[in-house]
């Protein structure tokens, strides 16, 4: 029941409206107020820096066509995981040897030596890790398989395989696409900009006083 051209003039007055204030506002010196001042900065900060990550991070990302496909097939994958976790190098490495001379997860978990591994189950799925090389040695094994010990921030892991759960993709939906693409993007954009903040800020040093 709305009049599409009523509508469109009712908007373009609006901006119309908006220009003057504007106008208005520069030639009253509004743009040279402190309360100005105190609200602009930190947008025209928060600009500045979205156009930074944009020029130094975000357009230097470039899928190629492997990394597409590598993402479309993880993308297939929902892998039902155990990590083992513990801070002791030698134990984590003897669990492994174990698992990878055919043991049973199960029945190593049993024995007394193991005892102290913790084990927390975890579903994975594409975008789940932030360190893509460990997704990538996590989503090509087979149930039953486990990676190589991985020295983290929280000790000394190893991720081992309880299933792979399968589902389609649809690869001729682009909007499906897209968020599988974007989703390595999005975490390839979190590396860049750390591996950036560290040039950045090389030269400083932060000295904290008591």
């Amino acid at each position: 029941g709305w009049n599409t051209d009523s509508l469109k003039a009712d908007f373009f007055y609006s901006l119309i409206a908006e220009k003057l204030w504007y106008l208005e506002a520069m030639n009253q010196g509004a743009d040279r107020t402190e309360e100005f001042l105190f609200y602009f900065k930190p947008l025209e900060d928060l600009f500045l820096r979205d156009a930074l990550f944009k020029m130094e991070v975000e357009s230097k990302i470039k899928l190629s066509a492997a990394d597409v496909n590598n993402a479309l097939s993880k993308a297939t994958k929902t892998i039902k995981s155990k990590i083992l976790s513990s801070p002791n190098r030698d134990l984590i490495h003897k669990i492994h040897l174990s698992l990878s001379s055919g043991k049973k997860l199960d029945s190593l978990m049993k024995l007394s030596e193991f005892s102290s591994i913790q084990v927390i189950p975890m579903e994975l799925k594409l975008g789940v890790l932030q360190d893509e090389e460990i997704e990538d040695s996590v989503f090509a094994l087979a149930p039953g398989k486990s990676t190589q010990p991985i020295n983290s921030e929280n000790g000394w892991i190893i991720f081992y395989i309880d299933n792979v759960l399968f589902q389609a993709v649809d690869i001729a939906d682009s909007k499906v696409v897209d968020k599988i693409k974007q989703t390595v993007k999005d975490r390839r954009a979190l590396y860049k900009m750390k591996e950036y903040l560290s040039g950045l800020l090389a030269d400083y040093r932060i000295n904290i006083e008591s």
